[in-house]
């Protein structure tokens, strides 16, 4: 899978929440979406990605940067060694 091929398509919540989906053809990255607390009349202070296990980025102050660090820690995460042996016996 191309990660250079991701792309950002609107979730069919976006109405309610706002959010974005990264997707990499049938593959869905995480999500992106605006980031609250921020003294601006929507409350909203950037934006974060949030890996579909639900862990979420450092905020950034707009949706494709986001996109960018979602992506890069989609990569890490994906291509991450694994932890632990399985060897079926004890």
């Amino acid at each position: 899978m191309a990660i250079a091929a991701a792309e950002l398509e609107r979730d069919p919540d976006h109405r309610e929440s706002h959010r974005w989906i990264l997707r990499s053809g049938d593959t869905v990255l995480g999500y992106v979406e605006p980031s609250y607390g921020g003294v601006s009349r929507s409350g909203r202070n950037g934006w974060i990605g949030r890996l579909m296990a639900g862990s979420s980025g450092p905020r950034s102050t707009n949706r494709d940067g986001s996109a960018v660090d979602l992506a890069l820690r989609w990569v890490r995460v994906v291509t991450a060694a694994p932890k632990g042996h399985i060897t079926g016996s004890h």
